[in-house]
């Protein structure tokens, strides 16, 4: 494994089983689309989710729709990376990383160093995706099972339309369908840093 980076985020993560193997055909598709860590994260655990089904690497071809609702359009496609058990999403669009928060109706530019997002950001307890999502997932887990990869939990009712984080119920639903609906649930707030 060349990248620095992935090196760094497999010390911290640990890789679920693959729902899918990473060939020779993704890496010819995908080729000047990914990081190289990302890259190296793939050849190393193909497509998988990491930490009890926490953070999850997307195919970014199979979140085409997804990419378009929630991310911003400029000169080219910006492409779904990863994603997080509820919905969290992390979208490259060949300049800089978006941090999208569908539930909070966010978008969030983050860095333009994919380096850094596999080797830093990911490393820091405060992200996001560390912070309590771990804990989030594996009581939704333990409540609603397993996610396949097409699926995320959900608050029911959606935290735009008041419901509460800690109150709601958490429903386990097809992914890209729940993402669509939160989509349609209000504007979404775009903050660059």
């Amino acid at each position: 494994m060349s990248s620095k980076a992935a090196i760094k985020f497999r010390k911290k993560h640990k890789a679920d089983p693959a729902y899918r193997p990473f060939t020779d055909e993704d890496r010819m598709r995908l080729a000047g689309r990914l990081s190289e860590a990302m890259l190296a994260l793939l050849d190393a655990d193909g497509w998988c989710s990491y930490d009890g089904q926490v953070i999850w690497l997307c195919d970014p071809d199979d979140w085409v729709e997804v990419g378009k609702e929630w991310l911003p359009r400029g000169r080219k496609a910006t492409d779904v990376i990863v994603r997080s058990a509820f919905g969290d999403l992390i979208g490259w669009d060949g300049e800089q990383f978006w941090l999208v928060l569908p539930h909070d109706l966010a978008r969030i530019s983050q860095t333009a160093d994919p380096e850094w997002l596999f080797g830093v950001e990911f490393e820091n307890p405060d992200f996001h995706f560390n912070a309590d999502l771990s804990k989030e997932t594996k009581a939704a887990r333990k409540a609603c099972g397993d996610l396949e990869w097409t699926q995320m939990f959900n608050f029911a009712p959606a935290l735009a339309l008041g419901g509460d984080r800690n109150l709601s119920q958490i429903a386990k639903e097809d992914a890209r369908v729940a993402l669509d609906i939160l989509h349609q649930l209000g504007a979404i707030q775009s903050i660059e840093i």
